[in-house]
């Protein structure tokens, strides 16, 4: 199961420098986990396998609980803008 958002995310992510890791656990409270890093910065999304289709769980940047669309607007932002 995997998010429908997520290699797009990934695939960006990883293109403007985000370090990316990605981990699925079916034993805890997330199905998916995905944390992006870069010097300063980081985001961590998880979603739950809720049915036939995950459901977004947690959004947070450095720690703090953050919109998802804020979260993927920000890795999606190349810090140097270009």
């Amino acid at each position: 199961m995997i998010p429908r958002s997520l290699p797009r995310l990934v695939t960006d992510a990883l293109r403007i420098g985000w370090s990316v890791s990605v981990d699925q656990n079916f034993k805890h409270t997330f199905a998916v986990a995905a944390r992006f890093e870069r010097p300063g910065e980081w985001v961590v999304i998880t979603w739950n396998a809720e049915g036939d289709r995950p459901s977004l769980s947690w959004s947070e940047v450095n720690g703090t609980p953050t919109p998802y669309a804020q979260c993927t607007r920000l890795i999606r932002t190349n810090p140097e803008g270009a």
